[in-house]
């Protein structure tokens, strides 16, 4: 039964039991977080609740970018201290676990969890958006791993994810469950669609599929042999 596991692995399980609950056919986000496959897979949803909320804290300018800067490293005296302190940080950063750094990846991780479990108002939206922003944007583009770091792929497509799942203006609807536009995921439904009908609904869609990158291609390979 899922408890508390690092924030990543929490949204591998939780996406998981989601799409467990999740009709084939759907092609919109369909969150609310009550699925029975969700009700019955999380022993103990406040404290899941309670762990992922406390991932997120208030990020600490260093005074120097060669210290430790140990300000943004949580050290708890108990998993029950674990909370934002009380007014209007300014960023606010995620980490997966104790005794991490803020980390882009970390405001989706966190945050996707939250949303498919229908608890996005433990975000801190406006302070977690500046940090994203102004903290681990990059100038030349994209978003890096931490600020002060090189952007890459994987942290540029997290950080417009979160921001996404926080509902940025500019940005396309998301679908936590599956990490993609809400627009993929009806390309996706159609496609889905369009395949079993080719392939009469019977059992065939491997039979629709090679029909369909045939007409893609124009013409039958010479080496193919024909479908029976």
């Amino acid at each position: 039964m899922l408890t508390t596991l690092p924030a990543g692995y929490s949204f591998c399980a939780v996406a998981a039991l989601a799409l467990l609950d999740r009709p084939a056919d759907q092609t919109g986000p369909g969150v609310d977080g009550e699925g029975p496959a969700l009700r019955r897979g999380i022993s103990d949803r406040p404290a899941l609740v309670k762990w992922l909320a406390a991932r997120s804290f208030a990020y600490a300018e260093p005074p120097d970018a060669a210290d430790e800067d140990p300000e943004n490293f949580l050290q708890p005296p108990a998993l029950s201290a674990l909370d934002l302190p009380e007014g209007a940080p300014a960023h606010v950063g995620y980490n997966g676990r104790c005794n991490k750094v803020a980390d882009t990846c970390y405001c989706w991780w966190v945050g996707g969890t939250l949303s498919i479990l229908g608890e996005p108002n433990q975000l801190r939206v406006p302070a977690s958006r500046r940090f994203l922003l102004e903290r681990t944007q990059h100038l030349i583009g994209g978003f890096a791993k931490h600020p002060g770091g090189p952007p890459d792929i994987y942290h540029a497509y997290l950080g417009l994810a979160a921001l996404a799942t926080m509902g940025e203006p500019g940005l396309k609807g998301f679908d936590p469950t599956l990490c993609i536009s809400s627009e993929t995921v009806r390309k996706m439904g159609s496609a889905r669609g369009g395949l079993l009908a080719r392939g009469d609904g019977a059992g065939k869609a491997e039979e629709g599929v090679l029909a369909m990158g045939l007409e893609l291609l124009g013409r039958q390979p010479d080496w193919l042999v024909p479908v029976r």
